[in-house]
């Protein structure tokens, strides 16, 4: 049966709602049904149906719950009505107060789930030694590395803390304890609903990068303020929690097997860095899997978005690099062409020789920093990535040369043939390989950007693939 949640919205005037939250549809219907114009004026017709711009639109549930749906754009479906499907939604968790609290001064955010689990890596040990005579079981925890890790973004304040579960019945003592880490973060200015959404997107991008997964969810997302309430006639500062719900694809993300993903180690001081990186760059996060049957499988439209991820990131570390970005190179390659072409018309050499020059000045006014030079420039930086790659291929295909010339020029060529619709042929060997190298030299690019040194970035590289 659907969870179904029924209440009130107001905007301008009442509205009754139904709301699906497994199917996450909204339905909202005046307090009469009738004819449109004996019930509801022109203008709130135009905010719910005319609207270009999503919106917010909140009230309380039978159960005197506040609730905000968020960023929603509601559909006419006759006599009223209007339907919308709801991005996100926030429910309050206090409904025993006279006035229903609103989140209208949230300061901190707690995030738990699986993703921020495998971050953490609990290093807990469970002894299986008895002691009969009082029937007790001897738990020892080893926090290790484990202990509340803690950080700042911009002026807000992160904070890592592990926690685990007991199953009170397991044979398998070993597996008696599950970790359960909450990420907290807390701020100084009170948080609205923008900023808490701009705020829930950057760290899912921070965990979607650690878990190498397009995209991740939360087990709970809970927002808090603190508020007065009269108890016996005196006011006491109270914590009112709200919670904060995300729409997503449930069948069609997952998480990578345990251990395939990044773990927080001592890289502590640069997830801040990290998270402002991946806020620089929309187009990586694309080209990540949505899941583990598509970690493997290459297709056209993965082959454009490594690709897209590829230059978008090379531009954010090396933005000299091509010649119309750097003036010292574009004054030298402009130099050097004028001369060419001046030997190129130069009389006194013989024809053979004014073709060389003006050949090589062709050359050179095409070099402009294309695909092509940016993947093998990169390729010989990250050799520690690609010569392992390289030893594979060239074992198991001894005739095809893997050198960066080769594997840079199959992975452009591919990338224009499929951007322009032309020789859309099955994947060569030298692309598929291009292709894998390419992948993960984008995640060590975010790292590098992110102040990881290179012994960092190979262990995070083997950690992840």
């Amino acid at each position: 049966m659907n969870n179904i949640i029924c209440g009130v919205l107001k905007k301008k005037r009442k509205f009754y709602f139904t709301f699906d939250a497994d199917n996450k549809i909204l339905t909202i219907q005046p307090p009469k049904m009738g004819m449109l114009p004996s019930f509801i004026p022109e203008d709130d017709f135009d905010d719910f149906s005319l609207s270009k711009e999503r919106m917010n639109i909140s009230g309380e549930t039978n159960n005197r719950n506040y609730i905000e749906f968020i960023e929603v754009k509601f559909s006419s479906i006759g006599r009223g009505c209007f339907r919308a499907w709801v991005p996100a939604y926030i429910i309050g968790k206090a409904n025993a107060l006279s006035s229903i609290p609103k989140p209208t001064s949230i300061k901190s955010i707690s995030f738990k789930g699986e993703c921020i689990d495998r971050f953490m890596t609990s290093k807990c040990t469970v002894s299986d030694k008895w002691d009969y005579k009082n029937n007790k079981l001897q738990v020892n925890i080893d926090y290790g590395k484990d202990k509340i890790k803690k950080f700042k973004y911009k002026d807000l304040d992160f904070s890592l803390v592990p926690g685990w579960t007991m199953i009170s019945a397991q044979k398998d003592v070993k597996s008696l304890l599950t970790m359960q880490t909450s990420l907290n973060i807390k701020s100084d200015k009170n948080m609205n609903i923008k900023t808490i959404i701009e705020l829930y997107r950057k760290v899912e991008k921070l965990f979607s990068f650690v878990c190498y997964r397009q995209h991740v969810k939360f087990d709970s997302i809970i927002l808090t303020q603190v508020e007065p309430v009269i108890f016996d006639k005196e006011p006491r500062d109270t914590a009112i929690n709200f919670e904060l719900h995300i729409s997503s694809d449930e069948g069609k993300y997952d998480l990578p097997k345990v251990g395939k993903h990044m773990t927080l180690g001592d890289y502590v001081d640069n997830i801040s860095t990290l998270i402002k990186s991946l806020d620089e760059d929309d187009h990586m996060l694309l080209s990540f899997p949505d899941n583990s049957l598509k970690v493997n499988i290459i297709d056209n439209n993965k082959y454009i978005c490594i690709s897209s991820a590829f230059e978008s990131e090379f531009d954010l570390l090396y933005p000299n690099f091509k010649s119309n970005k750097n003036k010292n190179y574009n004054t030298a390659k402009i130099c050097t062409i004028r001369f060419l072409s001046e030997q190129g018309k130069n009389k006194e050499n013989n024809s053979q020789t004014r073709k060389y020059y003006n050949d090589f000045a062709k050359y050179i006014g095409d070099f402009e920093g294309r695909l092509e030079e940016q993947i093998a420039y990169i390729f010989q930086l990250y050799s520690y990535i690609v010569e392992p790659e390289r030893k594979y291929y060239e074992k198991e295909y001894p005739d095809i040369n893997f050198d960066n010339v080769s594997l840079a020029k199959a992975f452009a060529d591919k990338r224009n043939n499929l951007s322009h619709g032309s020789k859309l042929e099955r994947f060569k060997t030298l692309e598929v390989a291009s292709y894998i190298i390419v992948r993960k030299i984008n995640y060590a690019m975010i790292l590098e950007r992110s102040g990881f040194n290179k012994k960092q970035i190979q262990e995070i590289i083997n950690q992840i693939f």
